[in-house]
Parts: structure tokens; sequence; C-alpha cells
């Protein structure tokens, strides 16, 4: 499959695969009137390219991501957007999606946030039949009611996020499919990540979706770490223009849309001419620094007068006439 045509091209430019089993279902015409409205989102709403962002997850030497410890702000740049990645060929997570590794596929989450108001935490049981109808179920949400009370309580965003794959193997064959899964990100005022499940039309409504954990987190934390690169002072966003010839476009009748990419601009670079680094070196024992995010407050800002977050990738730190730092980790199994 050729992965140069993105995935946002291949879903307004082609008719997507339905997955089978909903073609057996009484609400089937619904489905296509949903997947028919997602496409209209996708077509006129902003779109991010995320596979700087993709690798990063895929090659990195965190084996399990915490949604909450290691994405530090999940708040919604747009109210709507899709972002979309080309699905990397190396994978050092635990647990990698069961698609990962063919090097041909394309993931997508089209995302719509919705805003909880003061005046509406309290009406638990009507959220519960607003998600249940986003997701086309039948009535209230089957999930626990305490904890989705808490959530609204804490909460300033809800995301919702539906998955769009394509893939050059069989049954697929490069054409886009809607999965009919999404997942729920209640995200605090800081952006911190609250509650989150996955559920979907052909689940009956239930939150239990064990057999696709991976392949739903996955994607999930790949997104989480572009909108929080999305917050960092030091990324700037680029917006291109990525058409594929006016012949494609006027035989496909898809508009030429625009994609932002992450220019994750290195902190070295910061600490060079804030930091005075040239000058003041940093006297520490040489050792490699992973990358992460940091975050700087009015109580502790950086350089004294710097606040917000920012993004420190893997760099050397210290001096060798200091000595070297060999760093070993050594996993038990517990029990």
């Amino acid at each position: 499959m050729d992965t140069s045509l993105r995935l946002a091209y291949r879903i307004v430019s082609s008719g997507p695969v339905v997955p089978g089993t909903y073609a057996r279902t009484p609400g089937a015409a619904d489905v296509q009137k949903k997947i028919a409205s997602e496409i209209a989102l996708i077509r006129r709403h902003p779109k991010f390219c995320l596979d700087n962002v993709a690798r990063f997850y895929a090659e990195h030497d965190r084996q399990v991501w915490d949604m909450q410890d290691d994405i530090p702000n999940w708040a919604p740049p747009f109210q709507c957007f899709f972002a979309e990645w080309n699905e990397p060929s190396h994978w050092n997570v635990k647990d990698p999606p069961k698609y990962a590794g063919a090097g041909d596929a394309q993931i997508g989450l089209l995302v719509l946030s919705f805003k909880v108001e003061d005046e509406s935490r309290e009406m638990v049981d009507d959220w519960a039949r607003f998600i249940g109808g986003l997701v086309g179920y039948p009535g209230p949400l089957q999930i626990d009611r305490s904890k989705l009370e808490g959530a609204l309580k804490t909460s300033s965003w809800v995301l919702c996020c539906s998955f769009w794959v394509a893939q050059g193997a069989e049954p697929i064959c490069g054409r886009p499919m809607w999965l009919g899964i999404y997942s729920f990100m209640f995200v605090s005022p800081a952006g911190r990540a609250e509650f989150w499940f996955a559920t979907g039309p052909l689940f009956a409504g239930a939150t239990d979706l064990d057999e696709w954990e991976a392949s739903i987190w996955g994607p999930m934390h790949v997104l989480g770490l572009g909108v929080s690169f999305c917050h960092c002072k030091n990324v700037r966003i680029a917006e291109s223009a990525e058409g594929r010839g006016e012949r494609w476009h006027r035989r496909t009748k898809a508009p030429v849309m625009k994609f932002h990419t992450l220019d994750i601009n290195p902190m070295r670079e910061v600490l060079r001419t804030e930091g005075r680094l040239a000058e003041c070196g940093i006297s520490r024992a040489m050792h490699i620094c992973r990358g992460h995010f940091a975050t700087y407050t009015q109580e502790s800002p950086l350089f004294g007068k710097y606040i917000g977050t920012f993004w420190r990738p893997d760099h050397v730190r210290g001096k060798a006439s200091d000595g070297v730092v060999v760093k070993d980790y050594r996993v038990s199994a517990g029990g």
C-alpha cells in the first residue's frame, strides 16, 4: 500500500470499508449516515500528521505508558480535528497493536471535544444517554455511574475519538475502514486525564474491550502525546497543503487539504541561547537523559522568567571529565 497518500484523502475520496457485522444489523442505514457525517467532519476540520510522534512512541524504551503520568496535557487544540499517522514498522512497547509491524497500516482518530459546563456536572444520566447516542447505542451507556459522576465533577472536556484504519492486507486492501470503536477521555482543566473507556455499537454499549486493549490504547497514547506536544512552548505547528495533483483532485472530487505537522525543536537550543550553556556548562557526570515533558510554573519559572510546558528530547548531559554514568535497568516479573 502506498502510504504517501494520507488517510484523510483515502477517506474523503473513496467509499470506506464497513465491518461486515454492521451490514447484518437492523441499524445498518444509521451506520452509513454516521460514516457520512464523520467523512464530512474530516473533510472540513483541521488535520494533524503525527508520523514522527508515532515513531517516537513505538521505538521508545518505555515499555508501558501511563495515561496520566506520561502524557501531561490532553486539552484539545480544536473542538474537532482529525489526527493520523503511518504505522511504524519497528515496535518496542510491551503490547503492540494487532496491526503493528506490517509497516503499511495507517491509523486515524476523529476527535470531537465537548465542554463540561458547571450546570451539567450533575446530569449524569443525561451524559450517559448523550454518549450512547454518539456511538449509536440505543439508550444510556452501560457504565459505572459512580465513575462517570466522579469524572464529570473534575473534568472540563470530554473527548470522543472515532477510529479509522487502512492497511494493504485483505480485506481492506488500502481502502479506509471505519471500525465503529470509540474511546472517551475525560480531561481536567489542567489537561490531566481523569477517566477513560472504550465502547462501540458492536459491543452493545459495553465498556470492557480487553481483546482490543493494545489496539485501542496504543493509538490513544500517540494521540495524547501529539496533543501534549501542541501545548509545548518550544514545539512549532507547521501547516502545509498536501495536494495530489490537479487531475487526481478533479477525478475524486476531493479538496486540497491542509495538514498540521509538529516541529519538535531541541531543548538544547533554548539552553544555549537563554541558559548560556556554552559559557556555564552542566557540571555533572556524562549520561543520557531520556526525552520528557518539563512544566515550569509561576513559582519556579525556567531561567526565572518562562512559564509553561516544554519538551526536552533525549540528550547527553554533563562532561566526560566528570565521569560517565552507565545506566542499566532490571525488570522484575513479580510474584
